[in-house]
């Protein structure tokens, strides 16, 4: 049976066949995607905040619930502390989900207390220390771990990408 004589004559499915095999072609794609680390498990050169900056930023917790924690997708304390700690004090290896949500969430708190101009801000260089959160937070988020193992610190870590790239649209404030 050829293709002309099914569907009374066979042009409509001609064409759709046609078209079938036109969209199965391989896409040209304009650029080459890829990620910065292809190989799994690989982790990038990131250089960590310094200790005393973290451990000012969660003294400061225990004073002032920050507004970072009421609103965004982080609203408990203890999982900032537990990643810094694991991190900071590791007793086990550190994934590259753990410290790409935890650059992610000290981005946002840097950018509170900046905003509030909070006594940590004299005590540290705020804008050297965002710059080096942004840079270590997308690092992190353009290794190929953190886009194909589903785990909570993966996630974590791109949902806090998805916020930076909301506020980077505007679509939420500062």
């Amino acid at each position: 049976m050829s293709v002309n004589n099914v569907s009374g004559g066979g042009s409509g499915l001609r064409d759709t066949l046609g078209h079938l095999s036109t969209a199965l072609q391989p896409l040209a794609m304009e650029e080459n995607y890829s990620f910065r680390s292809s190989l799994p498990r690989s982790s990038p050169n990131i250089s960590l905040l310094p200790s005393s900056l973290v451990i000012g930023i969660l003294q400061r917790f225990k004073e002032r619930r920050p507004i970072f924690l009421s609103s965004y997708a982080v609203t408990d304390l203890s999982l900032v502390e537990s990643l810094c700690q694991n991190i900071y004090f590791p007793v086990s290896s550190t994934s590259i989900g753990q410290i790409t949500s935890m650059h992610g969430i000290f981005f946002f708190l840097l950018k509170e207390y900046q905003a509030l101009k909070d006594s940590l801000c004299r005590q540290f260089d705020f804008e050297v220390h965002l710059a080096q959160c942004e840079k270590n937070f997308s690092m992190g988020l353009e290794t190929f771990d953190i886009m194909v193992i589903p785990s909570f610190d993966n996630i974590l870590g791109l949902t806090m990408g998805l916020l930076l790239i909301a506020k980077h649209l505007d679509i939420i404030g500062p």
